[in-house]
Order: structure tokens, then sequence, then C-alpha cells
């Protein structure tokens, strides 16, 4: 049997299967799985399962985790970023209630929503997941709206960007939202 055949036979087993599975047989349609594609020319299928992430900082004695997507791909310390006229909010002063910026951050959190806006915060930790579940939100969210909910397996405060940012701005603090 040349590979050609085998690679044939083992995509009609795999129709099979998940025809008998699904409980589609080929008069019920189009086949399921396309033949034609191999494994490596097929784009990767998000994994339903998977836990949301969080980028966990330090913010002086506090531990902050923002969601993985609210910070711009490569928008930490570890990333690059250009700060030409990008505003820097310091968190640890936005946690003691006297939102300031900054004229340079010590570690740099861009934003994503917001580009011309960034974190400035004392140490990045890690990204970690987290089940849905294993966040305590915070409900309903008056007064420091920002403050989304806990984070206790990790010891962290969960902090909603764009809530930050409305609020600093009704101290005073200018910017682009």
């Amino acid at each position: 049997m040349t590979s050609a055949a085998s690679d044939t036979s083992s995509d009609d087993a795999l129709q099979a299967y998940l025809e008998e599975l699904l409980g589609r047989g080929p008069a019920d349609g189009a086949p399921l799985v396309e033949t034609a594609l191999s494994d490596a020319t097929r784009p990767p299928q998000p994994d339903p399962k998977a836990e949301p992430e969080y980028r966990l900082l330090r913010a002086g004695s506090v531990r902050v985790a923002l969601a993985a997507s609210a910070v711009a791909h490569g928008g930490t310390a570890t990333g690059e970023h250009g700060d030409r006229g990008r505003r820097w909010l310091d968190l640890a002063s936005v946690l003691h209630g006297h939102p300031v910026t900054v004229p340079s951050p010590v570690v740099p959190v861009v934003l994503a929503e917001t580009p011309d806006w960034g974190l400035s915060v004392d140490a990045e930790e890690g990204v970690v997941q987290v089940a849905d579940d294993g966040v305590t939100w915070r409900v309903p969210r008056v007064g420091r709206r920002w403050l989304a909910g806990l984070i206790q397996t990790h010891g962290a405060v969960v902090i909603d960007s764009a809530a930050l940012l409305e609020e600093a701005e009704g101290h005073g603090i200018q910017g682009a939202l």
C-alpha cells in the first residue's frame, strides 16, 4: 500500500467515525471532514475549554490582574513599546486613591483598547489561566467601578482598565477616551 492510499483510507475511516459519532450519514449532507486539507494546512481551532488568561502585575504592595486581552501584544516590559505621545497612569497611586500620571513608567503596560494610554506598575509577575468560577466578581460595582473582582488563589484584584481610565479622567487626568 502506498502512502497516498494510506492517507486516503485513514481520511475515509475518520470520516466514517465522525459520521457514526454524530449520527450523520453521507446522505445527510456534506462530509464532516474536508479530505483535501491536510492537518498542516488546517487553521488551528480555538480550544473552547481554554481558561481566560490574566496578566499578574505588582503595583506598590498590591498584586493586580488584568485580562491578558486588555494588554497590547508586546505591550509590557518584556516587549517593545513606543511611548511617544503616550500617557502613563501610575497604578499604585490609583489603588491608593490619588491617580497621577508619571513622565516615565517603571514597568510599562500598554493597553490594547486605548494605545495612547499605559499603566506604570512596579513589576510584571507573569500570565496565569483562571477559570471563570475562580474569579469572585464584584457585583454591583459602585464606587471604584474599575475594581472588578478578586482571584483569591493568586491574591490578586482584577482591574477593568476601561473603567480605570474613566475614573482617572474624572480626577482631572486628560486622555483620549
